[in-house]
């Protein structure tokens, strides 16, 4: 059986959120990107994701276990592929739940505002 790639530029919600789940992995591939949705989206439903190893996925992928921090070149990112399988989809949602969770991110919210309201006032 010949496996497929297909390049879709837009998808709407509920396709993109289907094609997601039931990736093998995400490929993302702008070098020094910002932080960016679309990975957290990806392993959020399991999916592990490639990614260059600057900027956002720096901060956002765990390099061997939600994913691989990859160099921008076709050879590291085919690499990258061949280690999918070695990964665990609970990984990637592991990762999302402890660091990027609605919970998650009210909890540290709630910190900031506690150490504001608590700071010596600036005169």
């Amino acid at each position: 059986m010949k496996e497929q790639v297909l390049f879709w530029p837009s998808v709407d919600d509920k396709t993109k959120n289907i094609l997601l789940q039931d990736a093998h992995a995400l490929l993302y591939t702008p070098a020094n990107e910002h932080f960016g949705i679309v990975p957290i989206e990806a392993m959020a439903v399991g999916t592990p994701v490639i990614a260059v190893n600057s900027g956002g996925p720096c901060e956002t992928i765990i390099d061997g276990q939600s994913g691989f921090l990859t160099e921008g070149t076709a050879a590291s990112f085919g690499k990258a592929v061949l280690k999918v399988p070695s990964l665990r989809r609970e990984e990637s949602m592991e990762n999302v739940e402890k660091s990027f969770s609605q919970g998650r991110l009210g909890d540290e919210l709630e910190d900031i505002i506690g150490k504001l309201l608590l700071a010596p006032k600036k005169k």
